[in-house]
C-alpha cells in the first residue's frame, strides 16, 4: 500500500496537549495531500463537531490514523483481500 500512496499522512502530537487521542482507520485523499489527519470529509463531519462539543481545542489533542497510507482506489478491503489478510465479503 505505501508503494501505491500518494503520501503518508503523520500523527499530530501536542508538545504540552491533553492525554487524549483521537484515532482513525486511514487518511482519506485530503489527509494524504495535507499531510495531516483529520482534514477532510470525517474531520469536517464527524471530528471537527466533536471537537467543539467537547470544547476542545484541535491542537491540544492527539489525531492519528491506524494506517498511515490510503490504500489504493481508497479501497481497503480490496487490498486486504488481495494480501490474503482477510476474506471476500
Amino acid at each position: 500500500m505505501k508503494r501505491q500512496s500518494v503520501g503518508v499522512v503523520t500523527a499530530q502530537l501536542p508538545k504540552d496537549g491533553l492525554p487524549i487521542m483521537f484515532v482513525g482507520e486511514r487518511p482519506g485523499p485530503e489527509e494524504e495531500f495535507f499531510g495531516k489527519p483529520m482534514v477532510g470529509a470525517s474531520g469536517t463531519s464527524v471530528f471537527k463537531p466533536l471537537l467543539k462539543a467537547a470544547g476542545l481545542p484541535r491542537n491540544l489533542v492527539g489525531i492519528d490514523n491506524v494506517f498511515s497510507h490510503r490504500p489504493p482506489d481508497d479501497n481497503f478491503r480490496a487490498w486486504l483481500v488481495a494480501r490474503d489478510e482477510v476474506g471476500p465479503v
